[in-house]
Formats: structure tokens, sequence, C-alpha cells
């Protein structure tokens, strides 16, 4: 079953992100999205350049990973290690602008 499906009673809009598309359209589904679903490989090409679209990879919030056993794979475990670090970045960087908002509204 597909997650759209499954999660349509939820109301949430569900993007499939695969293949070779184009980034933009990939970008422009991401920010309409509730749930992504993609492979990390896909979402590693996508965030890579993640400082030129900050706020939308930093509006994500959970990250699951199907298959962490891939970690220890020879071929696609340091993609996956390189894409959960610059999540973590992302997700650090975000507090960091959070936190600077805040500390100007509050000497407003």
């Amino acid at each position: 079953e597909d997650w759209s499906t499954r999660l349509l009673s939820l109301n949430l809009h569900v993007a499939s992100i695969t293949g070779d598309g184009d980034p933009s359209e990939a970008h422009r589904e991401i920010a309409e999205a509730h749930v992504i679903v993609t492979t990390p490989e896909k979402w590693d090409s996508l965030t890579r350049r993640w400082t030129e679209k900050f706020y939308l990879f930093a509006c994500v919030k959970l990250v699951l990973v199907d298959e962490c056993h891939l970690l220890a794979d020879a071929s696609r475990g340091a993609c996956l290690e390189a894409l959960l670090l610059r999540l973590k970045t992302i997700q650090r960087a975000a507090a960091s602008v959070q936190t600077s908002q805040s500390t100007i509204d509050v000497s407003r």
C-alpha cells in the first residue's frame, strides 16, 4: 500500500522523490509535503548544497531511516553516514538561527 493512501485520512501530503528528476521540482514537492519518502542517495543529492535551500531543509523535524544496517555496507554506508551528519548540521544551524532571532526579538 502506498504511503499517500495510508496517510490520506490524516490529511497529510506525501512526496515520493526518487530517480534523477529535476531538483527544482523535488524542492517544490518537499516544500508542499508533510511526509517525504526517498532514498538516502537521493536525499544526499538534494541536501549537498543545503545552504542554498536552508529554510526548506531546516523544516525537516523527523527522519526515519529504514535499513540502518547499511551503515556497515561498504558501498552505501559512507553515503548514509554523511547524510545523517549533514542533517544534524542543518538542525544545529537551524537552532542557532532560531536562537539568534529570539535574541533579536527580545532586544527590541
